[in-house]
């Protein structure tokens, strides 16, 4: 069965787990568990999302799909991109230098983005980060990881279902396929990122925070 959209996933996975016992609804269940367990360790050139705002305050709210940012730049003229400082190094800064004025620092705070100095001014930034997974419901069918890696989806919600089922020996089996899948995935993306058919290594960001 080819894995399209969602309703072809969970048939899928409900004739790999062969139990007549298992409802939709807890077949659901694992899906969002994977789900979450993608956004934890994949970082992929799909995931990247531009998106600006205007500033004029210190603080911002963090956009509600981000997972990990990349860059933060001011569109001014010329652009000018913000350094990104742990939050005590923000207060170290922010005793030394003007209260206001072009931001040339940045930092995050809970769910917030604190900016140094405060904006003396309106300014346009524009964010690049690693945006979370796109959910899949009965409404959003599909999304760029089942389109292009639809056997790293289900192997991902067969790791979500045998601990529920207690059947701990297959766990290590779909463990092995999903990491082989996760890898190859990593590769190919590394591969498309580069300028040659070698893998690029990008020591400065890592692709993932797991040990997949």
């Amino acid at each position: 069965m080819a894995l399209t959209n969602y309703a072809d996933l969970k048939d899928e996975v409900s004739a790999y787990l062969n139990r007549s016992d298992i409802s939709d609804a807890q077949i659901s269940n694992f899906v969002d568990f994977a789900e979450s367990s993608f956004d934890r360790v994949i970082r992929v050139r799909d995931q990247i999302k531009r998106s600006t705002a205007n500033i004029s305050t210190q603080y911002i709210a963090l956009p509600t799909d981000l997972l990990e940012l990349h860059n933060i730049q001011l569109n001014t003229n010329p652009i000018a991109s913000l350094e990104q400082v742990s939050l005590g190094y923000a207060d170290q800064l922010k005793s030394t230098t003007n209260a206001s004025g072009k931001p040339r620092f940045f930092a995050i705070s809970g769910e917030q983005i604190e900016f140094i100095p405060s904006p003396d001014q309106t300014y346009e930034i524009e964010l690049v980060y690693y945006a979370s997974l796109v959910k899949l419901t009965n409404e959003n069918n599909v999304n760029w990881l089942l389109s292009k890696n639809p056997d790293v989806y289900l192997y991902g919600v067969l790791m979500q279902a045998e601990p529920f089922l207690m059947n701990d020996e297959r766990i290590q089996v779909w463990a092995s396929m999903l990491e082989k899948g996760l890898e190859e995935m990593r590769l190919a993306d590394d591969k498309a990122q580069s300028n040659s058919a070698t893998v690029s290594l990008r020591p400065s960001r890592p692709l993932d925070n797991g040990d997949w």
